[in-house]
C-alpha cells in the first residue's frame, strides 16, 4: 500500500510541478500586457490628438455646468432658494428693471455665472458658452508659443486604444486563467497533504494494527 501511496503522490506532486509552471509562465505573461499597457497610456499624444482630447474636455465641462444648473434650477437647495418656475412677478421686474441689484437668478440655487469666484464654475460657464472659442483660443496660444510639439512619430490615439482595448480583454483572460490554475493548485495541495499523511509512521502503525 505504501509504495502505491508514494507512486499516486509522485504523480500528483509531478502535476502540481507542471501547473505551477503554467502559472508562472501566465503571470509573466500579465505582468508584460499591464506593463504595456502603462507604457501606451503613459505616451505624450500629437497636437492634433491633443486638440481633439481638448475639445472633448471642453464638452464634458459644458455638460457638467449644464446639468448643475438645469438641476439647481428646479431644486431648491435650502429654503432660502426659489425654483425658477416659482419666482414672482414682482421679484423678476425688480431684476429686468435694474430696480433691484440683483441677478434674475439670485434668487435660486443655479450658478448660473452667479460666483464668479469659484474658478471651476467660471471655467465651466465659459465652456458652455462659447467651447469653440474657448478650444480655438488654447490651441492658438500652443501655435505662438515657439515650441516644436513632436510626439508625431508616436502610435496616434485611436491605434492606442484599439491596442489598450485588445491587451485589456487578453489581461481579463489570463486573470481568469490565473483563478483556474491556483484552484487547481489548491486541490492537488490537498490531495498531497492527504497522501502524505498516510505516509506518516503513525499512519503506518494504525495502518499495521487494522492489518
Amino acid at each position: 500500500m505504501t509504495t502505491a501511496v508514494k507512486n499516486i503522490l509522485t504523480d500528483i506532486k509531478g502535476q502540481a510541478a507542471k501547473i505551477k509552471q503554467q502559472h508562472a509562465e501566465k503571470q509573466a505573461e500579465l505582468t508584460q500586457v499591464n506593463a504595456e499597457i502603462r507604457r501606451l497610456q503613459d505616451m505624450p499624444v500629437s497636437k492634433a490628438d491633443f486638440s481633439a482630447l481638448l475639445m472633448q474636455n471642453i464638452r464634458n465641462e459644458a455638460a457638467e455646468y449644464t446639468k448643475n444648473m438645469s438641476k439647481a434650477m428646479f431644486n431648491p437647495h435650502s429654503s432660502r432658494d426659489t425654483a425658477v418656475n416659482a419666482i414672482g412677478m414682482k421679484s423678476l421686474d425688480f431684476c429686468i428693471g435694474g430696480k433691484y441689484p440683483r441677478w434674475i437668478f439670485n434668487n435660486t440655487s443655479a450658478d448660473v455665472l452667479n460666483n464668479t469666484e469659484d474658478t471651476r464654475n467660471m471655467r465651466r460657464a465659459l465652456c458652455w458658452l462659447m467651447p469653440e472659442t474657448v478650444h480655438a483660443r488654447i490651441m492658438e496660444v500652443i501655435d505662438q508659443s515657439g515650441h516644436e510639439w513632436g510626439n508625431e512619430d508616436l502610435p496616434s490615439v485611436a491605434e492606442r486604444r484599439e491596442k489598450i482595448a485588445d491587451l485589456t480583454e487578453r489581461a481579463a483572460d489570463l486573470r481568469a486563467e490565473l483563478d483556474e490554475l491556483e484552484a487547481a493548485i489548491k486541490d492537488l495541495s490537498g490531495v498531497i497533504d492527504s497522501e502524505q499523511q498516510q505516509l506518516s509512521p503513525t499512519s503506518q502503525s494504525v495502518n499495521a494494527n487494522y492489518c
